[in-house]
């Protein structure tokens, strides 16, 4: 499984949003948000990934957090649509 594969440092959590908002970047935004929440700034590099729509999420993220100023180490992408 992927998630064993991460470093044992790291914190791993899973982000859910309404079905209703399948806006990319406002899901990013929201999300975001919620990781600077459980891993707080100067805890990075952040590990993001998702499958299928969710890959496209956790690219927007990733180009979030760089342009807040966070390390963004790696973006995993299963089947993005």
């Amino acid at each position: 499984m992927l998630v064993g594969a991460v470093a044992a440092s790291r914190v791993v959590t899973q982000c859910m949003q309404p079905a209703c908002d399948t806006r990319a970047r406002r899901l990013a935004e929201a999300n975001a948000a919620d990781m600077l929440k459980v891993q707080p700034p100067g805890n990075g590099p952040y590990i993001l990934g998702g499958h299928s729509y969710g890959g496209a999420v956790a690219v927007e993220i990733a180009l979030l957090l760089e342009s807040w100023g966070h390390e963004v180490g790696l973006v995993l992408v299963g089947a993005a649509s």
